[in-house]
């Protein structure tokens, strides 16, 4: 999955690069108005660099798998790439997400923080987040002017604010619900003109559900202990990650989502039973 996904980029890339030497302007976008970024065809510049960033991760966590000695200059190109895909895009999130995760390999391989810490952090992360996430929408809906609130939406690019809008108008979902986004009336508290759902925590609160966030919190919570270190990390990652970004609810994407699956299911009776077989049959 990770090769194809590289090879299918890779292949993306070069054909936005040479529709644009053409004339298709689909290299960049402009981002507040100001400031050109690199997207390479794709819908945001934010996308592009979010699917570098994840390829990177899904590459360096199987390097790691596969051989726990890797060397870290091996681990080295792949980190000047991301580096290189966020500042081209502009995405400040894909490039702190990206130094994080190179902690967290670092933590992981020096064992600077003990298995049994990690595995705690990862239990209660997604819990807490959504939790504290939910909590700031609501005080920011009640058009509070707490100064922490305020810089929180600054630092996560007004998104808690964008929320707080579509809470005011739907409220929370507990089983999901269509949420209609788009133009809005302008408002002089949120000068916003349109809202959309940004980030996965704000789709879980406003439309797909807080139940669905309780189930991924239950089902991380009840594997973290078999996770080790390095995955730890990575669905650590993925948590944090999750504040500004959607797509970490795709597989595809926040691969991390696969490792809770994978470990809620593993000692599952049926599967195991079906493993049983199909060894039986080759």
């Amino acid at each position: 999955m990770n090769r194809t996904k590289i090879i299918t980029l890779i292949g993306c890339t070069c054909m936005a690069i040479l529709f644009s030497l053409f004339g298709n302007p689909i290299m960049t976008i402009t981002k507040n108005g100001l400031t050109n970024a690199y997207c390479f065809g794709f819908s945001h510049s934010n996308v592009y660099a979010e699917l570098v960033f994840w390829c990177i991760v899904e590459y360096t966590f199987l390097l790691i798998v596969d051989n726990r000695m890797v060397k870290l200059k091996k681990l080295l190109i792949p980190f000047i790439i991301g580096l290189f895909v966020s500042y081209i895009c502009v995405c400040r999130s894909a490039m702190a997400a990206l130094f994080l995760w190179y902690m967290g390999i670092i933590l992981s391989r020096k064992e600077m923080l003990p298995s049994y810490m990690l595995q705690k952090i990862t239990r209660l992360i997604i819990p807490v987040i959504g939790v504290v996430y939910a909590v700031l929408v609501v005080i920011y809906a009640n058009r509070s002017q707490n100064e922490v609130v305020q810089s929180l939406n600054i630092l996560f690019s007004g998104r808690i604010g964008i929320t707080a809008k579509i809470y005011e108008t739907t409220g929370i979902s507990i089983l999901g619900k269509y949420v209609q986004r788009g133009i809005v009336d302008w408002d002089s508290y949120y000068l916003l003109n349109s809202v959309t759902i940004d980030g996965m925590y704000s789709s879980f609160m406003i439309q797909i559900g807080m139940l669905y966030l309780f189930g991924l919190s239950f089902f991380n919570w009840k594997s973290s202990k078999l996770y080790s270190g390095i995955e730890c990390a990575a669905i650590i990652i993925f948590s944090v990650y999750g504040i500004s970004e959607v797509a970490m609810l795709n597989g595809y994407y926040g691969f991390p989502l696969f490792l809770i699956v994978y470990y809620s299911l593993k000692n599952n009776v049926y599967l195991n039973g079906y493993r049983q077989r199909n060894m039986e049959i080759q």
